[in-house]
């Protein structure tokens, strides 16, 4: 898995890819490339304490 930085329009952006290349998440657009490596920065520090909301489900809750 890997994060790649790339150019869309005028805007840098990153996508998460597998090990195949498929694409997991990719980013909104930035002005700044280092606002995008900054934005990489965080979820590799924060996405492990991430809670999980199923949306799908009544109240909303969040799960464990």
């Amino acid at each position: 898995m890997k994060f790649e930085i790339f150019e869309a329009g005028r805007e840098f952006r990153w996508r998460l890819v597998d090990d195949r290349g498929t694409p997991i998440a990719v980013s909104d657009g930035f002005t700044w490339k280092q606002d995008s490596l900054a934005s990489v920065a965080a979820v590799r520090a924060l996405a492990g304490a991430a809670a999980v909301h199923d949306l799908t489900e009544a109240p909303h809750a969040p799960m464990a």
